[in-house]
């Protein structure tokens, strides 16, 4: 759709078309990605075991991964995060007295977001967002796209967010791996 239309595909912080509109596509069985927020770590069990923040996602992958078929040699994080625990026993807390939202396994807190940060992304992210229903061909070697329909969405509300959190609505995708010893790779 953004070639279509003439926009630089990007992966651009802000929304898409001059920092105005983010446009979204995806077919009935996708979910919709709204952004992506690095969480911090400080006081938490990853903190304690590796000092350097750059490094702290490995670690914490390091940590609370499992080892797969797919990386044999490494520990893998592929999981979705929502208000429950899932497999690896991760979940979500929004905790409005601390204003931030916890990502705990059992009590502990392992990583967190504070909501200023969340309402910063969300807001610069999509200001204004132009959600586009298609369906996707893909019976030949080139894939058609047939856009069925579009939603607009405008000045996003916090509050709906974080109470979407809470309800498992809008979860948290952690995607990678890192070697299981030594330097992070």
């Amino acid at each position: 759709l953004e070639s279509l239309l003439g926009v630089q595909t990007n992966n651009r912080q802000n929304a898409d078309i001059d920092g105005l509109i983010e446009l979204k596509t995806k077919s009935m069985s996708g979910l919709d990605t709204l952004f992506t927020l690095r969480p911090r770590f400080d006081d938490t069990p990853v903190a304690k075991v590796e000092p350097h923040d750059r490094s702290r996602v490995s670690a914490y992958t390091r940590m609370y991964g499992y080892f797969s078929e797919k990386h044999p040699d490494a520990k893998s994080l592929y999981v979705t995060i929502g208000s429950s625990p899932n497999n690896q026993g991760l979940y979500l807390k929004v905790n409005e007295a601390a204003a931030v939202v916890e990502l705990r396994k059992g009590s502990q807190i392992t990583a967190f977001w504070k909501f200023e940060d969340l309402e910063h992304e969300l807001k610069i992210k999509h200001p204004t967002t132009l959600w586009f229903d298609v369906d996707i061909d893909k019976s030949t070697k080139t894939a058609k796209f047939l856009y069925k329909a579009v939603r607009i969405t405008q000045i996003p509300s916090f509050e709906t967010f974080i109470k979407l959190i809470s309800s498992g609505i809008i979860t948290y995708d952690w995607r990678g791996y890192t070697t299981i010893t030594g330097k992070y790779k």
